[in-house]
């Protein structure tokens, strides 16, 4: 998805002397909530999980859903006393681990043409 904000310059006295472009990487953002969601959820209707947790063998269970390889290291690493605990922090860890929108500055179009219209202007004078 991309989102566009006129900043920089706009206003009711013009156009925004530039347009700032953010392009959102839902798939990578939303891939590891997704597996934690997962797991949680399944927590509810599978004792196996909970066990798993309380027997150390977490790892076993991260391996079977989508989480990159270091980001299942992180949360196997992760010290809790209890499930929601656990649950807890992994969640401000996927979500520490999602990416930052990319920002892309480029030139308005209305800025662009007014520039091309006063060099002209320039041209007809000399």
């Amino acid at each position: 998805m991309t989102k566009v904000s006129p900043i920089a310059g706009s206003g009711p006295e013009g156009p925004p002397a530039f347009i700032l472009i953010t392009l959102l990487s839902f798939e990578e953002e939303t891939m590891s909530m997704l597996a934690l969601n997962q797991l949680v959820a399944r927590s509810i209707i599978d004792p196996a999980i909970v066990q798993a947790f309380s027997a150390g063998r977490i790892n076993d269970i991260l391996g079977e859903l989508d989480f990159s390889t270091e980001l299942r290291t992180q949360l196997a690493n992760l010290k809790a006393n209890t499930w929601a605990e656990f649950a807890v922090l992994a969640y401000r860890s996927v979500k520490a681990a999602e990416p930052v929108p990319t920002r892309i500055e480029l030139p308005s179009p209305v800025e662009g043409l007014m520039g091309d219209q006063a060099q002209t202007s320039k041209e007809h004078v000399a």
